[in-house]
């Protein structure tokens, strides 16, 4: 796969010229997804996950520049002492696709399908959106190994709480999960994650109950 920074580039190439507002936002972009010290999951690495998963399903996208920016900005703003993270990273989004030539509805689109990795929800029935959430999701139902690594990262990046405050809204986070009928919206997703990502969660429930 191409470098990050030369997909931006190519995403900012169909609707600027400006390369000093590109390079702008990259570095802005690249400030806050650089910090592996205090994200160690919600990093350029998830990042570049999720632009796999886009290549490999991108047959199944309808417009592929929105998800594609949807994916770059969603984790922008990553904090985790607040709870308005999606709105802030959504705000981010907004902000700066208004200074390049680029469709105000498509704008607001992009607002909303960030705002809805707050809960993972889709309303709207729109095909694109759930295919961005299962790919946010998708180390859910990783292989063993790897999601028991995201969950040491997770941890990580709330290292500022004890587990006496940790634990019980890791669980909380993990039964939301498994209570729902689906984890994934799509087919695609459900026929291959879904049992592996409620076996995953189960596991580190258990883990956090022992």
């Amino acid at each position: 796969m191409k470098s990050l920074k030369k997909i931006f580039h190519e995403l900012m190439s169909r609707y600027s010229d400006d390369r000093y507002i590109t390079e702008n936002i990259y570095k802005k972009l690249d400030e806050n997804y650089s910090k592996v010290n205090k994200r160690p999951y919600h990093n350029w690495l998830h990042i570049s996950d999720l632009l796999v998963f886009l290549e490999k399903y991108q047959s199944k996208i309808e417009n592929k520049d929105d998800v594609l920016f949807s994916i770059f900005f969603h984790d922008v703003i990553y904090n985790t002492l607040k709870t308005d993270n999606e709105e802030k990273s959504a705000v981010f989004a907004q902000k700066y696709l208004s200074q390049i030539n680029f469709p105000k509805e498509r704008i607001d689109k992009i607002f909303e399908y960030i705002i809805a990795t707050k809960t993972h929800q889709n309303t709207t029935q729109d095909s694109d959106l759930s295919y961005f959430l299962d790919f946010d999701l998708a180390i859910l139902g990783s292989e063993s190994s790897r999601y028991q690594n995201y969950t040491k990262e997770i941890r990580k990046e709330y290292s500022i709480y004890p587990d006496f405050m940790y634990k019980p809204g890791r669980k909380k986070v993990l039964i939301h999960f498994l209570e729902k009928p689906t984890i994934f919206k799509t087919n695609i997703f459900q026929e291959l994650l879904e049992e592996k990502a409620k076996e995953n969660l189960r596991w580190e429930l258990d883990l956090l109950n022992g």
